[in-house]
């Protein structure tokens, strides 16, 4: 990562082309020079901070609407410039890393996404197929013992535990194949149904340690949730979950899955699966009151829906059912959205549109 500083007296500083870069917009007149540090360059990911002094903003405004792509953040003290700084940098994790895909992409995930492709366009990160074989071959080579200490930690954590032990050690041990397989991956994706039907064991437990842990891991081979959680992790320092539309009307919505990073959940339990049965599904609950935020990618834009977590009905669905009061419904932009308890939506914004996304408009 590279931070440049322009005003009217000039552009200060370096960059490696092809990088993420931050140009602290000191004074007015500084616009030209921000669209030669663009031009010089040439980055990934292009950020302005904008701070409340010397025409800072003003001149901020204006190079940013004349830039190919450009997040922009206003700066009002330390902490702020700290905050937007910090998300650049655990962006640039991503940049060139490998991104893991288990068993494709799963056959209902239709709607326009991003996919390998964008990985490569946006953060130059690979995305690399492994064989569900492999998993099962690394599932075979892990003992109860290697994962004894695991079970007991998910087991005190649970507030229920509606499985058998036997159940606890074949999550445990799924969770383990995956973590020996991973290594050197810097995020992942897996087509959890195939996987179900050959271990008869879900990865649903895997994925909330893996999350709460800050691995960035995806469901049903979603390469689009995984970025969005790549996205959040960048600005806000830990990873959100993935999880259905399952109720809208113009107040709140309903997401839901079987599973969630722990680290987000006020409490959990340890049941079977919703679709399959098969255990281990995690049923978390949050409490009433916390500022949320739900993002979609639909391939050019995105969408950031904010809201506050409230209590509702237990529905049929999926096992994590989160309920929120929002702003203003979703538009129709497909399933998943990728949660986080938070309101700080600034710098999340500023990092997606640094890397030229705008946001959806209008949907029928």
């Amino acid at each position: 990562m590279d931070v440049l500083k322009a005003s009217h007296s000039g552009l200060v500083g370096t960059c490696s082309p092809g990088g993420l870069v931050a140009v602290k917009v000191e004074s007015g007149g500084s616009e030209r020079f921000v669209l030669e540090a663009y031009d010089k360059c040439d980055p990934k990911a292009f950020l302005l901070l904008a701070y409340p002094y010397k025409n800072s903003l003003a001149a901020a405004l204006e190079a940013a609407a004349a830039l190919p792509k450009g997040g922009l953040i206003f700066v009002k003290d330390k902490e702020d410039e700290m905050k937007a700084l910090s998300g650049l940098k655990r962006l640039e994790r991503f940049v060139g890393a490998k991104i893991a895909l288990i068993g494709g992409v799963a056959d209902w995930l239709v709607a326009p996404a991003l996919g390998r492709e964008d990985f490569r366009k946006y953060l130059g990160a690979e995305v690399i197929d492994i064989d569900i074989k492999k998993v099962i071959e690394a599932y075979e080579d892990v003992r109860n013992e290697d994962v004894e200490e695991v079970v007991r930690s998910v087991k005190v954590g649970a507030s229920e535990v509606a499985v058998s032990d036997e159940d606890l050690y074949k999550a445990a041990r799924l969770y383990e194949a995956l973590r020996r397989l991973l290594s050197g991956f810097r995020a992942a994706a897996i087509n959890c149904f195939p996987l179900i039907k050959e271990l008869y064991v879900t990865p649903c437990l895997a994925l909330a340690l893996f999350n709460a842990a800050n691995f960035p891991f995806a469901c049903e081979g979603d390469l689009n949730s995984l970025f969005s959680m790549i996205m959040i992790f960048s600005a806000l320092g830990r990873v959100g979950g993935v999880f259905n539309l399952d109720y809208v009307d113009e107040e709140k919505i309903m997401l839901a899955h079987c599973t969630a990073p722990l680290t987000l959940l006020d409490r959990y339990s340890l049941v079977r699966h919703y679709e399959t049965g098969n255990p281990v599904a995690i049923r978390g609950y949050v409490e009433e009151g916390k500022d949320s935020i739900a993002l979609r990618f639909a391939k050019d834009d995105y969408e950031i829906v904010k809201g506050v977590t409230m209590k509702g009905p237990r529905m049929d669905a999926c096992e994590t059912q989160i309920w929120m009061r929002v702003r203003e419904p979703p538009k129709m932009l497909g399933n998943h959205r990728v949660w986080v308890d938070s309101g700080e939506a600034e710098v999340l914004e500023a990092l997606i549109r640094s890397l030229g996304f705008r946001r959806a408009g209008p949907r029928p």
